[in-house]
């Protein structure tokens, strides 16, 4: 699950500046599956898999170049402990974060953790058939409020959980606070303050066979002061429906507001949103596919 705020200090919806705001590695983390995330990082990395095997080698890991390349086209990782620990070292990413994709252990065991969980997996765990999202924003255009339901199906049985996602753009900006879940309830929280990203666990309230469904509602609070000129909502595996609410302040209404559609490996699709008299803008996108999809708005 992947939300991100928006930068103000030049617009990133220019054709240059909104393809490199589209995080695919992002979404990948958020929800899988696992070898589609470790490609993504070995990319975004610019290292060989050569290099990375000699930095697993320093760092105590037995990883050969055959298992590495496994890993990335099957996304089969049957790892110890300190394995994925160590590939996430070499690759930047936040402690836990491709450990929580291989994430099927008892919630309630004490003994795991996102850092060291061993699990292999083929297919994401949820599906989601409705996400919907209400972002407030203060008078001075600063985040205040996500409010997010997502309606989620299981793909196989003994589904226990969900994952939080947040990527923000602004890394002088606190990162916002999880709170406030229902049909679920917070797990563990991890958070990168240097790479703007929090991440999460939703456990369940009973776990998911095959088909069966729930309804997960949560919250983002945010404390920072720089005001926001867009939000956008990853949907790395798509959706059956996605509806993105924004509120404005009474004392801080836009001049414009565009909402846009960006399916990966497409041309963002923009479409102009009227602001009613309850100063409040809407998408509404039926059967997203894989992408980014958001609600952008001029000040001035």
């Amino acid at each position: 699950m992947a939300a991100a705020s928006g930068r103000s200090e030049r617009d990133p919806f220019s054709d240059k500046d909104f393809s490199n705001s589209v995080d695919p590695l992002a979404g990948a983390l958020a929800d899988g599956p696992f070898g589609r995330a470790l490609d993504l990082a070995i990319q975004r990395s610019e290292l060989t898999l050569e290099h990375i095997q000699r930095e697993l080698t320093a760092r105590g890991s037995r990883l050969d170049l055959t298992t590495l390349s496994d890993w990335r086209c099957s996304g089969v990782a049957p790892a110890g402990d300190g394995e994925i620990a160590a590939l996430e070292s070499v690759l930047g990413l936040p402690p836990g974060s491709l450990g929580a994709l291989l994430a099927d252990e008892d919630p309630a065991d004490p003994r795991t953790d996102l850092a060291m969980l061993r699990r292999r997996t083929r297919q994401p765990r949820l599906e989601r058939l409705l996400v919907q999202e209400n972002y407030h924003l203060g008078p001075d255009f600063a985040h205040r409020l996500l409010r997010v339901r997502e309606v989620v199906r299981a793909k196989r049985d003994g589904v226990t959980r969900g994952f939080v996602y947040y990527h923000g753009e602004r890394l002088d900006q606190p990162l916002p606070t999880l709170h406030d879940t229902a049909g679920c309830r917070i797990g563990r929280v991890r958070t990168d303050p240097t790479a703007g990203i929090l991440l999460a666990e939703l456990l369940l309230e009973r776990p998911l066979a095959e088909g069966e469904t729930a309804v997960l509602d949560y919250e983002l609070t945010f404390t920072g002061d720089a005001p926001a000129d867009h939000h956008e909502r990853r949907l790395p595996m798509g959706a059956k429906d996605y509806l993105l609410q924004v509120h404005f302040d009474p004392a801080a209404v836009p001049a414009d507001c565009l909402g846009y559609l960006r399916p990966d490996g497409e041309p963002a699709n923009e479409q102009q949103l009227w602001i009613g008299q309850y100063h409040t803008a809407h998408l509404v996108v039926p059967d997203p596919v894989a992408g980014n999809y958001g609600i952008r708005w001029i000040t001035g």
